[in-house]
């Protein structure tokens, strides 16, 4: 099994779950504020927050 953390134990799989839940608050929290910048393109906004908290911990 491979590890994340180390204090407290954490696979990588509960540490990504774990972000995955902080982004679905973040974007519960901002998405109007996203949806409001006409500079972001709200969609491609979240998938590529998204791809980076699936993947953050690949080396």
């Amino acid at each position: 099994m491979l590890y994340a953390k180390s204090e407290p134990i954490e696979s990588i799989k509960e540490h990504t779950d774990k972000l995955i839940e902080q982004y679905e608050i973040i974007k519960e929290l901002y998405g109007k504020e996203i949806l409001e910048n006409k500079e972001i393109n709200e969609e491609r906004f979240w998938n590529i927050l998204k791809i980076a908290c699936l993947y953050h911990d690949v080396r």
